[in-house]
């Protein structure tokens, strides 16, 4: 028996096989469909906060030069903790979304300082200097003082050799006020 559906004469055998890719086809796109709505509804800070153990870090962030700065960008919490690009993003969300999952499940709802203090140092080397270059592209900016230039100028010829890191020196700048360039 001949199948003619869209003007193509198909067989038994390949009529079930153009079915199949079909709905194949139509599974994948709706994977890849809510797969994209997934990665992006838990790359907000809305829900990275909606997480007991993460509030004292967005309450932290809301005061700094991340959050509150006079031309109103605002770095959302994967801008900084995950690597620039999509493939970093989902292997952030399958890694540490996972961890962050069970620490939130496993873990005491009241962690002690220590525990928080183990957390804060984890999710400051989840941050990449590209994640800062990403959008700090220019090193030296206006009205910077002496020292500022002195030291990106070093970063600029010598990060690898000596090891410098965005966050070395600008510690204090994720969270929290942010301090004066000279306090550093």
């Amino acid at each position: 028996m001949r199948d003619t559906r869209m003007g193509v004469v198909l067989g038994k055998k390949e009529g079930k096989a153009f079915v199949s890719l079909i709905v194949g086809l139509f599974v994948g796109a709706a994977l890849c469909f809510f797969g994209i709505l997934i990665v992006h509804s838990t790359s907000k800070a809305s829900f990275c906060l909606s997480c007991h153990e993460m509030r004292p870090a967005g309450a932290d962030w809301k005061v700094s030069a991340h959050y509150a700065n006079s031309k109103g960008v605002v770095a959302e919490c994967k801008d900084c903790h995950i690597k620039p690009g999509l493939v970093h993003e989902i292997l952030a969300k399958m890694t540490d979304g996972t961890k962050d999952l069970m620490f939130h499940i496993v873990e005491n709802p009241n962690p002690t300082e220590e525990v928080r203090s183990r957390w804060r140092a984890s999710a400051r080397k989840s941050i990449s200097d590209e994640s800062c270059r990403h959008c700090h592209k220019v090193l030296i900016p206006p009205n910077i003082s002496k020292g500022g230039i002195i030291a990106h100028m070093t970063y600029r010829r010598s990060k690898d050799q000596l090891g410098l890191k965005c966050i070395k020196c600008h510690y204090h700048r994720f969270h929290g006020p942010k301090p004066a360039y000279g306090t550093l």
